[in-house]
């Protein structure tokens, strides 16, 4: 788990270290949205374009780009770079929801309706979606756009949460992850947001692990892209088999589960205790 006391700042030093040692480390998209946090939108845009121009196809950069511009009032700008995610990944359900909320804002309800039943298809218990298909049909009066002072700010203040998708908050979140890591063959079990932020951790990687977990969230955004050329439909799980052990990859909810195994682990007994996981937390 995360060491208690850890701040934004330390995670500003942290990543920028990052940076410094390797200029092409994908840190940047942690750095920046870390500095958005803290509300320096400069520091966050400079370092987001700067990492952009090394790494035009990063969707989780691209998703932290457009935040950023949302907080600036440049909603266009904003819109462009969800837009942009959507072209790089189609089933990007961050991107998705913050450009229905921005097209919502605009009263383009029908181009907002389109990208929410989009998000509802993929994910029917999108919290996020849920209460943008409200606004939409006049169930629910349409909030007040203005800065978001935190990602974890509540949807029906503002836009929706940046990079936030409602399994951050799900209830019992972390026990899942402990049983997971508990299972016979399994060395670790980690829970991330779809932009690549760490909701849960037992993978005990201690300094790298959000530089890891966004390379990870990338990994798998890649699979499900080629799922979905391939005619697969849905990725539900990804396999790596190394010779010291697996790497699973596992969609649930709106989050993705990471499970590292011992080179002798049974895959169907650890695939047992994914789905139980997975049970447990697509309801969220």
């Amino acid at each position: 788990m995360e060491a208690p006391g850890r701040t934004n700042f330390d995670r500003i030093r942290e990543y920028g270290q990052a940076l410094q040692r390797d200029p092409d480390t994908l840190a940047f998209a942690l750095l920046a949205d870390v500095f958005r946090e803290e509300g320096m939108l400069p520091e966050a845009l400079d370092v987001c374009r700067q990492g952009l121009e090394r790494h035009p196809d990063y969707v989780a950069a691209r998703i932290v780009m457009g935040q950023v511009y949302e907080e600036m009032d440049e909603i266009g700008q904003a819109a462009a770079e969800y837009e942009t995610a959507l072209r790089l990944d189609p089933g990007n359900l961050v991107a998705r929801t913050a450009l229905g909320g921005i097209l919502l804002h605009q009263g383009d309800v029908e181009a907002a309706k389109a990208q929410i039943d989009h998000v509802l298809f993929a994910n029917p218990m999108h919290q996020q979606a849920r209460e943008l298909l409200d606004i939409a049909e006049g169930r629910r009066p349409m909030p007040a756009r203005g800065r978001k002072a935190a990602p974890t700010a509540p949807a029906a203040e503002g836009a929706p949460p940046a990079a936030e998708p409602e399994t951050v908050a799900a209830p019992g979140i972390e026990a899942s992850i402990a049983m997971l890591a508990r299972a016979e063959g399994v060395t670790g079990v980690m829970a991330l947001a779809e932009d690549g932020l760490v909701i849960a951790s037992e993978l005990g990687l201690e300094a790298d692990e959000d530089a890891f977990a966004a390379l990870l969230a990338e990994i798998h955004g890649s699979m499900r892209r080629y799922a979905a050329r391939l005619n697969m439909g849905r990725l539900r799980r990804a396999v790596v088999d190394g010779a010291g052990g697996m790497l699973i990859l596992a969609a649930a909810g709106g989050a993705i589960l990471v499970v590292t195994t011992e080179a002798d682990a049974k895959l169907g007994m650890v695939n047992m205790q994914i789905d139980r996981a997975v049970a447990l937390l697509e309801p969220a």
